[in-house]
């Protein structure tokens, strides 16, 4: 009897051990994925014009999925108690992205997006912050007009519009990815790969300047002229990561292995309550 016993938890045993191995090799997919990392991106031209076309391209791991975040800011006057701005050419490259528009100093927000048919979204403010997200939209170029009740008092809204792209790279590892300029306003535009940043400032005639937000790489020695120190800030495509991203990191990371803990647990369980019902 107790070796039938024995011989059942053995059994039930080997399963648990399956199964914790099958976890073990998703855990791992997905903290790889997670810390996936552009290794190296430019901007292509590098002193950029109001409404070119901007060609972002870089290197990652082949065959690796590329995030690319690129904002907008505009401050809007109110009238009337009321405010509107419309955005053209936002362009959509595929199914995998997110739209978002963030206004501040607001009641509500009311976005809608239009292509041949229009999508309309709303939100309320808290604490005079709204927000209207899109995800999954359809590829394509659309018309996109925010407007909205802003706060008793305001006389200008600001809006922040983020796009972020989801791209492939190729069995080489690199990848390109082509951004209209022309729905931007004369303002800074935010563009993010991996752990970096850079900064295009767009004057009112239409010219910019660029910067890197990050800290160069300590391997890059800045010297010389004026003309020698301009060519290094444009050599210095990558850099270290900057904080906020560095914790958005740590956070989808530790999400990641308490779910797996989570998991672990279950499985554990399981196993306890096998082992004693074959006792019993």
């Amino acid at each position: 009897m107790k070796y039938n016993v024995l011989k059942l938890n053995r059994t039930g045993l080997k399963l648990l051990f399956c199964l914790l191995i099958v976890f073990l090799l998703l855990f791992g997919t997905v903290v790889s994925s997670a810390n996936a990392k552009v290794t190296d991106w430019e901007v292509s031209p590098e002193i950029p014009k109001n409404g070119d076309t901007l060609v972002i391209s870089g290197l990652a791991s082949p065959e690796e999925e590329v995030e690319v975040s690129i904002s907008f800011e505009k401050a809007v006057p109110v009238y009337m108690g009321e405010y509107s701005y419309e955005f053209e050419n936002i362009e959509v490259l595929n199914f995998n992205n997110l739209f978002t528009v963030r206004a501040e100093g607001v009641e509500n927000l009311k976005v809608k997006m239009k292509m041949v048919l229009s999508k309309t979204e709303s939100a309320w403010a808290d604490e005079g912050i709204a927000t209207v997200s899109y995800s999954g939209v359809s590829p394509g170029e659309y018309k996109v007009r925010v407007e909205g009740v802003a706060e008793d008092g305001a006389s200008v809204v600001n809006l922040r519009v983020t796009k972020v792209q989801k791209l492939k790279a190729g069995k080489d590892g690199k990848f390109n990815y082509i951004y209209q300029t022309e729905s931007v306003p004369s303002g800074k535009l935010e563009i993010r790969l991996g752990n970096s940043e850079r900064k295009i400032t767009f004057d009112a005639k239409g010219n910019a300047t660029v910067r890197q937000d990050v800290p160069a790489s300590p391997q890059v020695q800045v010297s010389g002229g004026p003309e020698d120190r301009k060519t290094s800030e444009l050599m210095a495509l990558t850099g270290t990561a900057s904080a906020d991203q560095e914790t958005v990191d740590r956070e989808n990371e530790n999400q990641v292995i308490n779910f797996f803990y989570l998991l672990t647990g279950v499985l554990a369980g399981f196993g306890v309550l096998l082992v004693s019902g074959r006792k019993k």
